[in-house]
Formats: C-alpha cells, sequence, structure tokens
C-alpha cells in the first residue's frame, strides 16, 4: 500500500502505511526478499526526502502502532487501491 501512496505524492501517509506492513511482517514472523527489500526501502528513502526526518518518523510509528483493522479502516478512508 506504501509505494502506492508515496507514488501518489501522499509521503506521511505512505510512511504510516510501511510502519503497517513492517509491524504485520514482524508478528508474522515473517521478512522481505532481497529484491523485495531493496525496492521497498528505495521507496522509504524517496518518502523520506519528501518529509523532515521526524514526521516521517512520528508516521512510521503510528503505522507500527495501528491494528490491521485501523490500518484497513486507513486505507479505505483514504481511498488506497
Amino acid at each position: 500500500m506504501g509505494r502506492q501512496v508515496a507514488a501518489k505524492g501522499q509521503p506521511e501517509l505512505a510512511a504510516r502505511l510501511f510502519g503497517v506492513s513492517e509491524s504485520i511482517l514482524q508478528d508474522l514472523g515473517a521478512s522481505l526478499q532481497p529484491a523485495d527489500k531493496i525496492e521497498i526501502d528505495r521507496y522509504l528513502d524517496d518518502v523520506r526526502t519528501q518529509l523532515d526526518e521526524r514526521t516521517f518518523e512520528k508516521a512510521r510509528a503510528e503505522g507500527r502502532a495501528m491494528s490491521l483493522e485501523d490500518a484497513v479502516a486507513l486505507a479505505i478512508d483514504e481511498n488506497v487501491a
């Protein structure tokens, strides 16, 4: 989700959604494949350059703290697809 939002020019929302994704992967005990990690890191770096560091980290932390239900509701509210 974060990639699509980043591409639409919504960096704060993208950082939040990347945080959600990180949390879900951690909860599942899963990790990204190396090629996927490279791609996600590139998107994260792009989002980070669009925000000041404090805003980026705050949004990412908010995403990590969200429940899956809240994340889905956020994506629906923001029309993320």
